[in-house]
């Protein structure tokens, strides 16, 4: 008798001492995903898809800033804002696209690269719709990269490898990177407009600015 009363008794405070451990809790799809997590999402990128044709390209892109500055990569798509065209030529404004991205990214991501096969501007050379490839922030706001000015007349490995050198520069600026006047070839000299100058860059920085942002 006593034996069983001592088993019932070891039954309940198994019992009792279970239902007072902590429960253990799954997060919602998205927060599993790095959607909402700010602890997961200060190191990763994401790519905004605005308006750009180039679907096929997205994952390709996306493997190259993953591999090149080893952050994670997320995928979105939207549109550009009507707020940022320039007339006369309806072009867009790259300054304003990057203030786009920075008002929609609430600090989730730690830089947000749009992608857009739209004509970008920036307010150059005394034109306010200077055409450009790119444009990127040095405060990490974000930055923009075309595919309209990189594919006319070439292959799509050529408009791959031009958009790939684009995405990485614009990067390189949200880093904190200006301009590379080095004497060694980078990814990070200007372009000044000239495709010339992009087919010309190597896919790499140069040692002066990978040690500027400690690669």
């Amino acid at each position: 008798m006593i034996k069983k009363i001592s088993f019932f008794l070891i039954l309940f405070l198994i019992f009792i001492a279970c239902n007072n451990c902590p429960k253990a809790t799954s997060l919602p799809i998205s927060q599993s995903k790095g959607v909402h997590s700010t602890e997961i999402n200060n190191d990763t990128i994401q790519i905004l898809s605005l308006d750009f044709n180039e679907k096929n390209l997205l994952l390709i892109i996306g493997n190259k800033i993953t591999s090149f500055y080893h952050h994670p990569v997320a995928y979105a798509s939207g549109i550009l804002p009507k707020s940022s065209i320039v007339p006369p030529r309806a072009r867009y404004s790259g300054n304003k696209i990057i203030q786009y991205l920075k008002d929609q990214n609430k600090n989730h991501y730690r830089f947000v690269v749009g992608l857009t096969s739209k004509d970008i501007c920036t307010n150059a050379n005394g034109i306010s719709d200077w055409g450009i490839f790119g444009l990127g922030s040095l405060d990490a706001s974000g930055c923009i990269s075309s595919t309209c000015r990189l594919k006319k007349g070439v292959s799509e490995k050529k408009v791959i490898e031009r958009l790939e050198k684009v995405v990485l520069h614009e990067i390189g600026h949200n880093h904190g990177l200006a301009h590379c006047i080095s004497p060694y070839p980078c990814f990070m000299k200007a372009a000044d407009g000239k495709i010339s100058q992009v087919d010309s860059e190597p896919m790499d920085m140069c040692v002066e600015c990978k040690s500027k942002i400690k690669m």
